[in-house]
């Protein structure tokens, strides 16, 4: 545990620790053994529940963003665990998503580290989700948007997490290579940020999944706080804006019953993220006036104008366009 020799290498704790550059990594004596045991499991369908899962969680604070890639195979061992009464020496799934994150595994081990400490924030983001919609705040620069039919079926929890990305995505996009410090009036949010997600509840973990997988194509790395809602005034101010243009829309159930008898359109010409019925879609601001309908099938649910529909259908008559309105 001691040295008289001053170094800035040495090893503790089966990691290498390098204060010249302030990293944690593998020593390489471990790393063939460890790249040795994820490939025998990679080709596995099943394997005894007390192996494996306990060796990546001891190499995780050596290795960026690793956390990240546990949590499907925990979720497997969570599951496991339960329907046979908490025997560890039954067998759990390696299903096709758990051998794709042990893959990264094998790929990182080798090259994998970490920072020892690194507590400078180069971006503030403060967050909040109501009912109505959410809002965030950075540097005095406000944003806010309001929640699709499909977002407003999930929990306060999940809309809490969703915020917090949305403000991420809005102010880090130009960001690389920092960190982010994520203001969260949501215990929940927070716990699932830090934890790079978590096993009970998979439609959070997904969801956290996305945002630091976002993060990590950057090299960004966000760290949550919990916020007093009495401290996020703003935040909040703007998650309950009113939408000032209410967007009526079809409800999912009367699209679907559509799309059954007409088939499925290729891109929704009048919409915005918060009512889009395709996944590519043209908002207002783009005005779908401006590009050819003609060899696309598109789906169009105008305003209620007699204006832009009679536009529509003199533009679908000229360019003999095929779609549904």
């Amino acid at each position: 545990k001691s040295d008289i020799i001053p170094k800035t290498k040495c090893t503790f704790l089966g990691f290498v620790f390098n204060s010249s550059n302030m990293t944690i990594y593998i020593p390489d004596s471990k790393k063939q053994n460890l790249k040795k045991l994820i490939s025998l499991f990679v080709s596995k369908k099943q394997c005894k529940i007390r192996t494996l899962v306990g060796t990546l969680i001891s190499i995780c604070p050596a290795i960026r963003y690793s956390w990240l890639f546990t949590k499907r195979l925990e979720r497997e061992k969570f599951l496991a665990l339960k329907g046979n009464n908490y025997n560890f020496d039954k067998t759990m799934s390696l299903t096709k998503e758990v051998k794709i994150d042990l893959l990264w595994w094998s790929k990182n081990i080798s090259v994998g580290y970490n920072h020892i400490r690194d507590t400078e924030y180069k971006l503030e983001i403060f967050s909040d989700a109501s009912r109505s919609g959410w809002g965030a705040v950075s540097n005095n620069k406000t944003v806010h948007g309001f929640w699709s039919e499909k977002e407003l079926s999930h929990h306060i929890n999940y809309l809490e997490l969703l915020a917090a990305f949305h403000g991420l995505k809005k102010f880090a996009k130009n960001f690389k290579f920092c960190n982010c410090l994520l203001r969260i009036d949501n215990t929940t949010a927070v716990a699932y940020i830090n934890k790079m997600g978590s096993i009970q509840y998979p439609h959070l973990n997904k969801l956290t999944r996305e945002m630091w997988l976002w993060c990590k194509q950057r090299h960004i790395f966000i760290k949550a706080v919990y916020i007093k809602s009495a401290d996020n005034v703003t935040a909040d101010r703007e998650s309950r804006r009113e939408n000032p243009n209410i967007e009526f829309m079809l409800a999912d159930w009367a699209f679907e019953a559509i799309v059954d008898k007409l088939g499925t359109p290729e891109i929704d010409l009048f919409a915005s993220k918060s009512n889009n019925k395709c996944v590519n879609f043209v908002t207002i601001t783009t005005d779908a006036f401006t590009i050819s309908w003609e060899k696309i099938f598109f789906y169009i649910f105008p305003p209620f104008s007699n204006r832009v529909i009679i536009r529509i259908l003199q533009k679908i008559k000229k360019e003999k366009a095929r779609g549904i309105v």
